[in-house]
């Protein structure tokens, strides 16, 4: 659980009409559960989402009782609410949930994910320290 993330900044934009600012990481491989689970984070008008998805097909991403779970190495368990995505059965689909408090994930080490939606749900290995705060850091 020593590797590196390398997010990069890929979207930097302020929309002409509302006036939104919206940043957003690249998408990068965080872990390993029955496949690869590639995550972005994403910072829209100071709120912050995560953006998850399964190389395996667990299921459909927006389903009611979809969520995200993160176990950090002292042991915590940060329920991170409902899957906000619009209902979406495609292969790779995105799952979105709200970081609601930033605080609660900085500066911690993450153990493991579950993510669970419609059909399945996958327990991930998480192969980087902070991908978190290394996400967050370029979003600010």
């Amino acid at each position: 659980m020593s590797a590196q993330t390398e997010f990069t900044l890929t979207k930097n934009v302020v929309d002409d009409f509302t006036g939104d600012v919206v940043k957003a990481t690249s998408y990068e491989v965080i872990g390993k559960g029955v496949a690869d689970i590639k995550v972005r984070l994403a910072n829209i008008n100071g709120f912050y989402y995560i953006y998850i998805y399964s190389l395996y097909d667990l299921g459909c991403c927006g389903a009611r009782d979809n969520s995200l779970k993160v176990r950090f190495v002292d042991g915590s368990v940060l329920d991170l609410g409902e899957d906000i995505a619009d209902i979406d059965c495609a292969d790779y689909a995105q799952c979105i949930f709200r970081i609601d408090d930033v605080n609660a994930v900085q500066g911690k080490s993450i153990d493991k994910l579950r993510l669970t939606m419609s059909e399945y749900y996958d327990d991930v290995e998480v192969n980087t320290d902070n991908f978190f705060e290394d996400a967050i850091n370029i979003l600010k």
